[in-house]
C-alpha cells in the first residue's frame, strides 16, 4: 500500500504534520521535533521518540501529500 501511494507524496523536512516513513515499512505522524504517533499490533496507538533506540537506527524520510 505504501509503495502504491508514495508517488502522491512529496518529501519534506521533518515538521509537525508530516508523515514519517521508516525503512519503507512503517509510518507515523510527526508531532514535534522528537515525537511522533504511530500504531502497531502490539501497542495500539503510542507516542514515541525518533531518538529511541528502536527508531533512531532506521532510515527515515518525511512526506506530505502532494497537492
Amino acid at each position: 500500500i505504501i509503495a502504491e501511494r508514495l508517488g502522491e507524496w512529496r518529501e519534506v523536512p521533518p515538521a509537525p504534520g508530516a508523515v514519517a516513513l521508516f525503512a519503507r515499512a512503517h509510518v507515523g505522524l510527526v508531532l514535534g521535533r522528537d515525537d511522533f504517533i504511530h500504531a502497531s499490533r502490539r501497542t495500539d496507538t503510542v507516542i514515541d521518540r525518533f531518538s529511541a533506540r528502536t527508531w533512531a537506527s532506521l532510515p527515515t524520510r518525511f512526506y506530505e501529500v502532494a497537492q
